[in-house]
Protein backbone atom coordinates (compact mmCIF):
# COMPACT_ATOMS: atom_id res chain seq x y z
CA UNK A 1 0.00 0.00 0.00
CA UNK A 2 1.36 3.55 -0.80
CA UNK A 3 0.65 6.55 1.67
CA UNK A 4 2.12 10.04 1.70
CA UNK A 5 3.82 10.88 4.67
CA UNK A 6 5.59 13.78 6.41
CA UNK A 7 9.05 12.79 7.17
CA UNK A 8 12.84 14.97 8.36
CA UNK A 9 16.36 14.83 7.27
CA UNK A 10 19.63 16.11 8.01
CA UNK A 11 21.39 17.18 4.70
CA UNK A 12 25.08 17.93 4.47
CA UNK A 13 26.37 20.52 2.48
CA UNK A 14 29.99 20.66 1.76
CA UNK A 15 31.77 23.97 1.52
CA UNK A 16 32.58 23.75 -2.22
CA UNK A 17 28.85 23.67 -2.76
CA UNK A 18 28.02 26.87 -1.11
CA UNK A 19 27.10 29.69 -3.66
CA UNK A 20 24.14 30.80 -5.50
CA UNK A 21 22.68 27.09 -6.40
CA UNK A 22 22.79 26.04 -2.58
CA UNK A 23 19.31 24.97 -2.65
CA UNK A 24 19.39 23.38 -5.86
CA UNK A 25 22.15 21.25 -4.14
CA UNK A 26 20.40 20.20 -1.18
CA UNK A 27 17.07 19.28 -3.16
CA UNK A 28 19.30 17.55 -4.94
CA UNK A 29 21.25 15.26 -1.65
CA UNK A 30 18.25 15.08 -0.78
CA UNK A 31 16.51 13.17 -3.31
CA UNK A 32 20.04 11.12 -3.78
CA UNK A 33 19.77 10.23 -0.38
CA UNK A 34 16.46 9.26 0.49
CA UNK A 35 14.46 8.21 -3.38
CA UNK A 36 14.55 4.26 -3.12
CA UNK A 37 15.73 4.23 0.24
CA UNK A 38 14.36 1.78 2.70
CA UNK A 39 12.75 3.89 5.82
CA UNK A 40 12.38 1.41 8.48
CA UNK A 41 8.29 1.61 9.89
CA UNK A 42 7.47 3.85 6.44
CA UNK A 43 8.41 1.39 3.87
CA UNK A 44 10.40 2.28 0.47
CA UNK A 45 10.37 5.71 -0.58
CA UNK A 46 9.47 6.36 -3.93
CA UNK A 47 9.58 10.11 -4.08
CA UNK A 48 9.69 13.12 -2.97
CA UNK A 49 6.62 15.25 -3.24
CA UNK A 50 7.11 18.33 -1.93
CA UNK A 51 9.08 20.19 0.53
CA UNK A 52 7.04 21.18 3.40
CA UNK A 53 8.06 24.99 4.62
CA UNK A 54 8.96 25.59 8.56
CA UNK A 55 7.15 27.24 11.43
CA UNK A 56 9.09 30.57 10.01
CA UNK A 57 8.08 30.42 6.55
CA UNK A 58 10.95 28.85 4.31
CA UNK A 59 11.51 25.34 2.98
CA UNK A 60 15.11 24.98 4.18
CA UNK A 61 16.46 25.76 7.38
CA UNK A 62 18.90 28.28 8.25
CA UNK A 63 22.25 25.67 8.19
CA UNK A 64 24.20 24.73 10.91
CA UNK A 65 28.00 24.74 10.20
CA UNK A 66 29.78 21.41 11.95
CA UNK A 67 33.23 22.79 13.84
CA UNK A 68 35.49 19.91 12.72
CA UNK A 69 34.74 19.40 8.69
CA UNK A 70 33.30 22.74 7.52
CA UNK A 71 30.16 20.61 6.63
CA UNK A 72 26.83 22.60 6.61
CA UNK A 73 23.94 20.78 7.81
CA UNK A 74 20.13 21.84 6.85
CA UNK A 75 17.62 20.57 8.25
CA UNK A 76 14.08 19.53 5.96
CA UNK A 77 10.30 18.28 6.24
CA UNK A 78 9.26 17.06 3.49
CA UNK A 79 6.06 14.85 1.61
CA UNK A 80 7.26 11.64 0.08
CA UNK A 81 5.65 8.67 -1.18
CA UNK A 82 6.34 6.04 0.33
CA UNK A 83 5.50 2.27 -0.46
CA UNK A 84 5.02 -0.26 2.74
CA UNK A 85 3.88 -3.80 1.71
CA UNK A 86 1.88 -5.37 4.34
CA UNK A 87 2.08 -9.18 5.45
CA UNK A 88 -0.55 -11.34 2.56
CA UNK A 89 -0.44 -8.42 0.11
CA UNK A 90 0.19 -9.70 -3.46
CA UNK A 91 2.81 -7.16 -5.70
CA UNK A 92 2.58 -7.54 -8.89
CA UNK A 93 5.78 -7.47 -10.75
CA UNK A 94 8.39 -7.74 -13.45
CA UNK A 95 11.58 -9.20 -12.40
Amino acid sequence: MMFLVELTHAVKIAPNFFGRNLQNWIYQKLVHDIEGKFLGRYGYVLAITDIIENHDGQKISLGELEDSTGFAVFRIRYQALVYRPFKGEVVDAVV
